[in-house]
């Protein structure tokens, strides 16, 4: 039996909560709160008195045991002689981690472990990668660090895509928590309703990323520009298509129009120093000295100026002191040398917004943009600005996981749980993270929802779990494909009802009496019926709730127990299906018929009933007269 007490922070002593209904949420984000109201009449005042701010509350969770929340509020209330308390509180994990300042930045490509570690310092709280976490691959993180804990463990989850599961002060990392159940929510026994919701808000079909500007307000022009003039003393070298002179005080001159510029020229073992004048107001020394026979290279000298027309002065200063092939005076004088080609590069102020960007900005378009476009146009997502991104293929990657052109599918169902003596042993509980079969139906739709949902969070009373929790479920994405797929099997059958009705009509023109003894014949009545079937594949062979079904080459060949003339059919795949890209269809080929075929697709391209997944499920709508 789980309990519930309230340790004193002083003595450390500890008082049983007895006549409250707690409600504790746990998610798969690892953070845990938990509230209760309780009258003072209902425990001893002792206990009653406990109940205040950075006291712990210690309960037996569904899984967890002890598990200390803090107490981070509470209220008192008087109503007549009545005294009662309010109490929210939030588990050590949650609490501890948001008063924990990591003030250290780290970044680069880490793993899950050093995420972690580095996100825990200071702290006490261990953590454990669990088996199915352990092929997480590194993720380039930048500036990871200055924040308290548990803002950096918020990013590891968005960034690393792992839920948590916390025991006290040890935190279990999963890439997905809970499992498979063995537990059924079914409209016949315990489910009260059932809405499920398709929203199409946060689609997009493409997305574009800008990441880390540069540094510099321009960059290199396609411009490149010889000098005007030079003076003082120059000879030739034939051999490396070059002036050269050792007399300080040669000048060349050129005007350029632009931000900057660098020189392309010769450096070498006796290279010396050159000086710039801009504009008769700016200097810059740059030397040519490098330890080597003369070698080509580019050096930047200036950038950053008023885009405008400058004049420039170039004077031979001399020596460069940290040249020792120069120093003192029996050695030898320096060169400078003076290419005859083009040796002026400018700089440029920036054409667009794109050109300040560290790489040009990424374009997304999702690969299967044409089957998601709105009356022929795209729709985009936010864009991603992030100066964090340094590379073009990390931005894409990025855009990958934000343009999402699926619709988000959620399920809202409001159940009960039933002690069933029968079902104990046989039936699983439902704890967070695990997935369950649901499925609805009514008398008059036939079945109107079945797939699996996962619990991604519970809120639930401790003390008594057979008490009704509220669960928050998911459900797979449904794609586009299918959604169409849905838009164009609806159109066909409105297409082919129309049709059938107006044969119909035509018939009794022709023949009302026949017409009508068909129809007493065939007990018609004025209204096409709804039938419902569910087809499992399971140890290589597919089975049915009710009628035959066998594999006829690519088909899967569905016998229903009675004919039918038809209106339309429809066919529904469950999750599992789906997560693998797996797409039914139904069609017939008489319009009075018992037998369907049932072709599977995948990617586009038809595959066979039997290259499914095991214990995969498709639902078979009927409508027609039987």
């Amino acid at each position: 039996m789980n309990q519930l007490f309230v340790q004193d922070k002083g003595t450390k002593q500890e008082y049983e909560i007895v006549g409250s209904s707690p409600r504790l949420t746990d998610g798969t984000d690892g953070k845990k709160t938990m509230e209760l109201q309780i009258e003072a009449g209902f425990i001893d005042p002792i206990s009653f008195e406990a109940l205040v701010g950075r006291n712990l509350l210690i309960v037996d969770e569904k899984v967890h045991k002890r598990q200390k929340y803090v107490i981070r509020n509470f209220s008192k209330t008087q109503d007549g002689d009545v005294l009662s308390k309010s109490v929210s509180a939030t588990h050590i994990y949650a609490f501890l981690l948001s008063k924990n300042r990591v003030d250290e930045v780290i970044q680069g490509e880490l793993t899950l472990e050093q995420a972690f570690a580095h996100a825990l310092k200071g702290s006490k709280f261990t953590f454990k990668i669990m088996d199915d976490a352990k092929d997480i691959k590194p993720v380039k993180n930048e500036g990871f660090g200055d924040a308290f804990s548990i803002e950096l463990i918020d990013t590891i989850i968005s960034n690393y895509k792992i839920e948590l599961d916390v025991n006290n002060y040890e935190i279990y990392i999963h890439k997905k928590i809970g499992k498979k159940i063995n537990k059924t929510l079914d409209t016949r026994a315990n489910i009260n309703g059932l809405t499920v919701t398709i929203s199409e808000d946060n689609t997009a079909t493409r997305g574009r990323g800008f990441g880390k500007q540069k540094e510099e307000k321009d960059t290199i022009s396609e411009s490149a520009m010889g000098y005007e003039s030079k003076t003082g003393t120059w000879s030739y070298d034939d051999a490396l298509k070059a002036d050269f002179t050792n007399k300080p005080g040669a000048t060349f001159t050129f005007s350029f129009t632009g931000t900057g510029f660098r020189f392309v020229t010769l450096t070498s073992k006796l290279g010396g120093k050159w000086e710039f004048k801009i504009d008769d107001d700016k200097t810059k020394t740059i030397s040519v000295y490098k330890d080597q026979s003369p070698k080509k290279e580019t050096i930047e000298v200036i950038r950053g100026l008023e885009h405008k027309k400058h004049k420039v002065i170039a004077t031979f200063k001399g020596k460069d002191s940290k040249n020792p092939n120069t120093k003192g005076k029996k050695t030898a004088a320096p060169i400078m040398y003076l290419l005859r080609d083009n040796v002026i590069e400018t700089y440029r102020e920036y054409k667009n917004e794109n050109e300040k960007y560290v790489f040009d900005p990424v374009l997304f378009v999702h690969p299967n943009e044409k089957d998601f476009l709105i009356d022929g146009q795209p729709t985009w997502a936010e864009p991603i600005k992030d100066d964090a991104v340094t590379k073009a293929e990390d931005m894409n990657t990025l855009l990958k996981e934000k343009v999402n052109p699926f619709p988000e599918v959620t399920v809202s169902i409001d159940f009960e749980e039933f002690e069933v003596e029968e079902l104990k042993g046989l039936e699983d509980e439902l704890n967070k993270g695990d997935t369950l079969h649901v499925i609805a139906d009514t008398p008059e739709h036939g079945i109107t929802f079945e797939d699996d949902v996962r619990a991604v969070s519970m809120t639930y009373n401790p003390l008594e779990l057979t008490e009704k929790p509220d669960v928050t479920f998911t459900n797979v994405q449904k794609d586009m494909f299918d959604l169409q797929l849905e838009d164009r099997r609806r159109i066909r059958n409105q297409e082919r009802y129309i049709k059938e009705q107006k044969n119909s009509l035509l018939a009794q023109i022709q023949a009302a009496k026949n017409e009508l003894s068909d129809l007493i014949e065939k007990g018609k009545t004025g209204s096409p019926q709804n039938a419902g079937f569910s087809l499992v594949f399971k140890g290589g062979s597919w089975g049915s709730s009710a009628g035959d079904v066998y594999i006829d080459g690519s088909d899967l060949i569905f016998e229903t127990p009675e004919n039918y003339e038809m209106v339309y059919a429809t066919v529904d795949g469950s999750s599992l299906l789906k997560q693998n890209g797996i797409t039914p269809s139904i069609d017939y080929e008489d319009n009075q018929t018992d037998t369907f075929i049932i072709s599977f697709f995948q990617s586009g391209k038809k595959i066979k009933p039997d290259q499914v997944p095991d214990t995969s499920k498709i639902s078979v709508g009927i409508v027609g007269y039987s």
